[in-house]
């Protein structure tokens, strides 16, 4: 990897997460509270997310490299998402939100497998270095989440702010990528279909499989996570501009975790760091469950990035270590579709509707019951990838002429 372009892969990394970060810990706090929707239509403006994915993936597999560049259509995605947040911040109604949120998501739903996927194009030795390139995406949550909620809405500004300042982002992130990325090759070009069938039977392999299931349902709990962690602060006590703060207590955690993934590979393997990042997920999602005091909840939240970082972080190198450079892109897409598609449908639209049916007469929930399904869920997947993951990697079904990840293969649990 060129010395200069690092800097530039990190830098991507900082916008899209500065956005995520914008948007995702506060959104079902605004649809809410600020905009007076029900938990059933919140969770169906969410879920508009997991609609259009299960079409943008797909999209994103058959376009990117075979007719334009992948960083090309990642900055295209980022762009027409980045104008339709700013009209969405001025909706106030609810159909008018569900359609532009829904239309928000088809465009911006491609922009994180994209983004993988540009890290690994660019980069043959990134397996080694996406962790610390990763790293600077968890910084753009936490200065958004510190910039923002200390010093905009600590002001007295509204909450929906935040979808204007993640348009603003988006903007910019597709001119970084324009003027700044190199221009990528359609590396695809030899594709006799469109569907993305070399990508696909990659899922068929067993242990790919299992690990597709266990991210499903890991992601349906990080919804269910997003959806009740800032309403359920608030029921603490915790003020509206302090809640996104808070919530990057998550980032200080994730920050350490992504450093030590790349350092722990090597030794560990990625059974163990993915039933590692499980512990964590069961940690969480404990303390939200046994309830108490703030910082009990405090203790969860902590434990959400490192859950993240061991577990998703070290999928994806899993994953993208078994297919070739040529169907790189649509792996990651056909991905995206599971955990961005599926999972989101189920946790968003589920998220809602549970907490509907656990609001009562006086508007407070109850958040001990809303955490026990994910806490539950928790213990299954570790359990799943304790019992039935290999140990050892087999080789990619393709031929793929990498430079070996040191030492990850031949350790066993």
């Amino acid at each position: 990897m060129k010395d200069t372009l690092k800097p530039r892969l990190s830098f991507l990394f900082f916008l899209q997460f500065f956005i995520n970060g914008a948007i995702f810990p506060v959104i079902a706090l605004y649809l809410k509270d600020s905009l007076q929707f029900t938990g059933g239509q919140a969770g169906l403006v969410m879920a508009m997310s997991s609609v259009t994915a299960l079409v943008s993936p797909f999209l994103g597999a058959m376009v990117a490299d075979k007719y334009i560049s992948t960083e090309r259509l990642f900055a295209l995605s980022h762009l027409v998402s980045g104008i339709l947040l700013l009209f969405l911040r001025f909706q106030t109604r609810f159909v008018p939100v569900l359609v532009l949120y829904f239309f928000f998501a088809l465009f911006f739903g491609p922009t994180p497998a994209l983004g993988n996927a540009i890290v690994f194009h660019h980069a043959p030795e990134g397996r080694e270095k996406f962790g610390g390139i990763r790293l600077w995406g968890t910084l753009g949550w936490v200065t958004v989440a510190l910039g923002f909620g200390l010093f905009w809405l600590g002001r007295g500004k509204p909450l929906g702010d935040a979808l204007g300042l993640a348009g603003l982002v988006g903007l910019l992130q597709a001119l970084f990528v324009f003027i700044f990325l190199p221009r990528g090759e359609k590396r695809a070009a030899r594709r006799e279909s469109l569907f993305p069938v070399q990508s696909l039977r990659l899922f068929l392999r067993k242990e790919i499989f299992l690990l597709s299931v266990v991210t499903l349902f890991f992601v349906t709990g990080e919804k269910i996570y997003y959806f009740g962690a800032g309403l359920y602060l608030r029921s603490l006590g915790l003020g509206e501009n302090l809640v996104l703060p808070f919530m990057s207590l998550a980032q200080a955690g994730e920050v350490l975790a992504l450093i030590l993934v790349g350092l722990m590979l090597p030794r560990w393997g990625s059974k163990r760091i993915m039933l590692l990042g499980l512990a964590f997920s069961v940690v969480k999602f404990g303390f939200l469950f046994a309830g108490g005091p703030l910082w009990a909840a405090g203790i969860g939240v902590a434990a959400h990035g490192p859950a993240f970082a061991f577990f998703l972080v070290t999928t994806f190198i899993y994953l993208d270590r078994q297919c070739s450079a040529e169907d790189r892109s649509g792996v990651h897409q056909i991905f995206s579709f599971l955990e961005a598609g599926v999972a989101n449908f189920i946790g968003n639209v589920g998220s809602g509707l549970i907490m509907d049916r656990l609001t009562g007469s006086s508007g407070l929930v109850n958040f001990r019951i809303y955490w026990f399904f994910p806490a539950g869920g928790a213990v299954i997947l570790f359990l799943m990838i304790f019992f039935f993951l290999p140990s050892r990697e087999r080789p990619a079904i393709t031929e793929y002429k990498a430079p070996p990840f040191p030492g990850d293969v031949t350790d066993q649990l």
